[in-house]
């Protein structure tokens, strides 16, 4: 499949969201119910506080409660229907006979309308997985392919076995295209996940140590990502990161058309580095020069969106229509300006790779102070202890002017690195983050660069609107 390079008018052309109602989902789901109930189901969501007209809500059980709970609420905010797998609901109340949907696993019956949705679809679907850098390249992906057609990306974080089924489900009949991103947390989930999406293309970044905990290995790691060049077909599109060793050997796996991306691609493809600022790189990949808005560590992902956008007949000047249009995700280094302070909002997620390739671009910064806030790295297994201080060298080697270290083993790194001779003064280890928003603030300046990285379960992004919130009282008490 190749993308239809036009946009559908929609004064002439009616833009579907879905080619469901609420009598042919009883039908798909085999429920044994018969209803003429045709009320259009135009989207699926397993929140009902997004519930909005003509949606399906999914009531999925939880760990503290079982989303049957909330039904009365989906069907005040205008469910068109809901779908569980909840034994207990009665369907007696009024109205409710035949928009309750019964089944025997409601997130089974979520993958079922996926799929059917997916086989609905012409969509030339891109399949995004990889340890690090997954999420940049699927938005610049995206970026690059929607300056000539309208497509469809993962909302967020929707990568997972819950996910990607909620993505497939917004697939439409306008989309010519998608960028779907694909995790896994144990072998398998790549295939899995495939198998429900059918991708047309798929994109693998880099292997690296990342949920080791549920891995074991970082062979286990490669295998699993290696599911995404098994299942790609034989007339579809594998591109590979040439620089990474673990990704390299994946072009045996597939019997799909293999492209490279990276600095030891071919030369045509060949990404280089050639200049780099705070928030701008410029590379070049073959003959053409492309300015991103973005940091040097993000600039393999713009080189595989280049190539896939040459694969797909675009033109250098298309592709550098739609990089313009990316700039950092909220937590993945998108950066904050509060009365002359800087802050790199790195907040979303971290390993050692990530926090490597982070770093790395610091050295493009020239700020008065720079100040590093590292969260602890989660899911890291047996090698936990190891690799968190391989992450406590690479921040060394930054030279910050303060170090705060946050988690269960900030205080174990912080001996560590005194006794690597960083000066006591400027270090700082607490356990919890509300500790550092209580501490770190006020110790703050004007043209100070803020670093902050961290596993998602710390939530250090709520050290943000603490920083600006003293930055602002301070700016007002120096008027």
């Amino acid at each position: 499949m190749h993308l239809i390079l036009s946009v559908p008018d929609p004064d002439e052309q009616e833009w579907r969201v879905f080619q469901l109602n609420v009598e042919n989902l009883h039908r798909l789901l085999n429920t044994g119910i018969i209803t003429s109930n045709r009320t259009p189901v135009t989207s699926f969501t397993h929140d009902s506080r997004s519930v909005s007209d003509g949606a399906a809500f999914v009531a999925l059980p939880g760990s503290k409660s079982h989303g049957a709970e909330f039904i009365a609420d989906a069907f005040r905010n205008g469910a068109a229907c809901v779908i569980t797998d909840d034994t207990q609901i009665s369907r007696s109340a009024p109205g409710w006979t035949d928009k309750v949907l019964q089944v025997p696993d409601a997130a089974t019956a979520l993958r079922q309308i996926a799929h059917w949705n997916r086989q609905q679809s012409d969509a030339d679907l891109w399949a995004i997985t990889g340890s690090v850098g997954k999420t940049t390249t699927r938005q610049m992906l995206f970026a690059v392919f929607s300056a000539s057609a309208t497509g469809l990306q993962s909302p967020r974080n929707f990568n997972n076995e819950l996910g990607v089924p909620l993505s497939l489900t917004m697939l439409s009949d306008c989309h010519t295209f998608a960028t779907l991103e694909l995790a896994a947390k144990r072998p398998g989930d790549i295939r899995q996940l495939c198998e429900l999406s059918q991708p047309c293309a798929g994109i693998i970044t880099r292997v690296a140590p990342c949920h080791l905990q549920s891995f074991g290995t970082l062979q286990q790691i490669s295998a699993t990502k290696q599911e995404l060049a098994e299942s790609i077909p034989a007339d579809g599109d594998l591109l590979l990161n040439a620089d990474d060793p673990l990704v390299r050997p994946m072009s045996a796996a597939t019997s799909a058309r293999v492209h490279w991306f990276g600095s030891r691609a071919s030369p045509e493809h060949r990404m280089r580095l050639l200049s780099a600022e705070p928030e701008y790189c410029t590379i070049s990949c073959g003959d053409d020069r492309f300015r991103l808005r973005a940091p040097r560590h993000l600039a393999p992902s713009a080189a595989a969106a280049i190539v896939a956008g040459r694969l797909r007949g675009l033109s250098a000047r298309a592709i550098r229509e739609g990089l313009e249009q990316f700039q950092p995700d909220v937590g993945r280094g998108q950066v904050i300006r509060s009365n002359g302070l800087t802050i790199i909002d790195e907040s979303y997620n971290s390993s050692p790779a990530s926090v490597a390739a982070s770093i790395a671009s610091l050295q493009d910064w020239s700020p008065s102070r720079l100040i590093l806030v590292a969260g602890e790295m989660r899911e890291l297994g047996k090698d936990s202890a190891m690799l968190h201080q391989q992450q406590l060298e690479i921040l060394l080697s930054a030279r910050p002017d303060q170090l705060w270290l946050v988690g269960p083993l900030a205080a174990e790194q912080s001996a560590m690195a005194i006794r690597s001779g960083f000066p006591r003064q400027q270090l700082h280890a607490f356990t919890q983050v509300e500790e550092v928003m209580a501490r770190l603030p006020a110790t703050l300046r004007s043209e100070d660069v803020v670093w902050i990285k961290g596993s998602r379960s710390l939530q250090l992004e709520q050290l943000i609107p603490a920083i600006i919130e003293q930055q602002s009282m301070t700016a007002k008490d120096a008027a």
